[in-house]
């Protein structure tokens, strides 16, 4: 997508006033709520698409009460592993927790496996939890933070696991090679996206 002239003054202006932005940005959601359907909008599932409680989601969260949360992550990762039988996702279990889970849901068996927790991560990215697929074994890859430096850890099926100096930010797919991101500059610049739920900021 390209933009004129004007859009993009318009955008510098208001990288430069983060709450002129925010306020900006509020109301063109809210205008576009409005223009189509706001609450007489309803939602269509495709017919061939079919929605799946995994454990420990909202269900299980009612019925024992809890204020835990469950969401996967970052869009344009994918939960799934190859097989479609494996889904990746994050529970946070109350505001008082710094740490998020890593947890899998077994579609077969309807079991819920914590692999580990993750003291590096946001709601709007998780913790960058991934599959990583290389040489034939499909292991999990996340972001952490230890003595206030980002990491990622890798975790295989037989839960042999290993860190690399650096956090992850995006996979190559099939490929052992990823980009990494300066957390730190982002916390700054884009601080939604970047600020971490561990609170000082890492290096």
């Amino acid at each position: 997508m390209s933009y004129n002239r004007t859009e993009r003054r318009i955008a510098a202006l208001l990288d430069s006033a983060p709450g002129l932005r925010s306020w900006v940005k509020a109301g063109y959601q809210r205008a576009n709520y409005l223009l189509h359907g706001g609450r007489s909008q309803a939602m269509r599932l495709h017919p061939q698409a079919a929605i799946e409680l995994i454990a420990g989601g909202e269900r299980a969260n009612r019925d024992r009460g809890s204020p835990q949360e469950c969401f996967y992550g970052y869009f344009g990762l994918q939960p799934w592993s190859r097989d479609g039988r494996h889904y990746l996702y994050h529970r946070w279990r109350s505001p008082s927790e710094r740490t998020v889970e890593i947890c899998v849901h077994d579609r077969d068996t309807g079991a819920a496996t914590r692999l580990a927790e993750s003291r590096a991560w946001n709601f709007q990215q998780g913790c960058m939890a991934q599959w990583l697929y290389i040489d034939g074994v499909e292991s999990t890859v996340f972001n952490d933070a230890i003595d206030r430096r980002l990491i990622c850890r890798i975790i295989a099926p037989s839960r042999r696991e290993r860190a690399v100096e650096w956090p992850i930010q995006a996979l190559r797919p099939g490929e052992a090679e990823a980009l990494s991101l300066n957390y730190r500059r982002l916390a700054r610049i884009r601080r939604v996206g970047g600020q971490l739920r561990s609170g000082p900021a890492a290096r």
